[in-house]
């Protein structure tokens, strides 16, 4: 079986376009970032969009606008996510951990709420994990509001999934917090080898980041300034690796419709019931929480246990239990996913390139 990185035609498109690129004179702060952010602006409701060189980049610049901004207390932030995530933080003691629930392993609004109790915060960080819009998403979203708190949406998993049982345009990516960021790392359900993304419906935050990732530089009548009261830098996207990005995302859906494929083959030949949202997440990763065989042929987990936040960052509070994120890194496992990767193979082709062997009792 082969794995197909990329749909037909991107490649060569991509060859093309860089051609063109580098006999120009535009080599940085083009036009191909702009249209990335363009098309990202419009699948997202006309949200605004800084592309970064980086999801961390994008989430170290929340960290400075925060602290511009006089947010400078506690983080909260679930155990099912990657480091990166706590990049909103400056000090890992302001970290306070919390369970995830047991249907998508997402955070626990629950268990958001009993943290608060005994370890104020004033800033959450969501993870939606796997390629998922995260089950409590509105919820999280309605309690922040409630409470004063600023919401962080980490989608690095989730950039083209919906939640089919939300309303339309309250139901993707940036539809729940102040900010989100995503992630086009090589091994992400839209790939482009480097490279992220923030989008926001706040201006300010959105101003705050077009000065961040360049220096702090601006144009104050008809004079170039520079800002120096954000920790500012060159974490821009360069020209060349937008070029990636613009076609990838050019074809968000044909990508997502390719791996759903996948997807469902797998949970036919598995004998597996489709989740609820399996027509509208990306399949970023292909799941099996609590498998009943063995399988030879694996990828890496989602998080394992020396993945979490409490064992990355030692001195994060705990305030309750995380028998959920836990027990999920213990248990799940994932299996080989891509792009219309089963093409052509039947339900048994499947489970013996697998090496699926189910357990003696089930």
């Amino acid at each position: 079986m082969k794995t197909i990185d990329l749909v037909p035609g991107v490649k060569e498109d991509a060859l093309q376009r860089i051609g063109k690129l580098l006999d120009s004179t535009q080599w940085a702060e083009g036009a191909y970032i702009e249209k990335s952010a363009e098309l990202l602006s419009q699948r997202h409701r006309l949200a605004y969009v800084s592309m970064f060189n980086s999801c961390g980049s994008a989430l170290n610049c929340i960290a400075d606008y925060r602290a511009m901004t006089g947010r400078s207390g506690r983080v909260a932030i679930q155990a099912n996510t990657f480091m990166a995530s706590a990049l909103v933080v400056l000090d890992e003691s302001d970290l306070v951990v919390v369970d995830v629930n047991d249907t998508d392993y997402s955070m626990s609004l629950t268990s958001l709420q009993e943290a608060f109790k005994c370890c104020p915060f004033d800033t959450v960080v969501l993870t939606h994990v796997g390629g998922s819009i995260a089950t409590e998403a509105q919820a999280i979203s309605d309690w922040c509001k409630k409470q004063g708190l600023f919401l962080v949406e980490d989608g690095a998993h989730a950039l083209g999934s919906s939640n089919p049982e939300a309303p339309e345009g309250n139901n993707q990516l940036g539809d729940y917090g102040d900010v989100a960021v995503t992630s086009f790392y090589a091994t992400k359900a839209i790939p482009a080898g480097e490279g992220g993304a923030l989008i926001t419906r706040d201006v300010r935050i959105y101003n705050h980041s077009t000065l961040y990732q360049n220096y702090g530089k601006h144009v104050e009548a008809g004079k170039m300034e520079y800002l120096m009261s954000i920790k500012a830098g060159n974490y821009r996207m360069s020209e060349v690796q937008a070029v990636l990005v613009y076609l990838q995302l050019s074809r968000i859906d044909e990508i997502r419709e390719l791996r759903i494929a996948d997807a469902l083959a797998l949970c036919d030949a598995l004998n597996l019931t489709p989740p609820v949202d399996a027509y509208t997440q990306n399949w970023y990763k292909f799941i099996v929480p609590d498998p009943k065989f063995t399988a030879s042929l694996q990828v890496g987990k989602v998080y394992a246990e020396s993945d979490q936040i409490q064992s990355v960052y030692p001195k994060a509070l705990v305030p309750g239990n995380l028998c959920n994120a836990k027990r999920f890194a213990q248990q799940h496992l994932c299996l080989p996913i891509g792009l219309y990767s089963y093409k052509g193979m039947s339900s048994d082709q499947i489970l013996q390139y697998l090496g699926v062997v189910y357990d003696e009792d089930t």
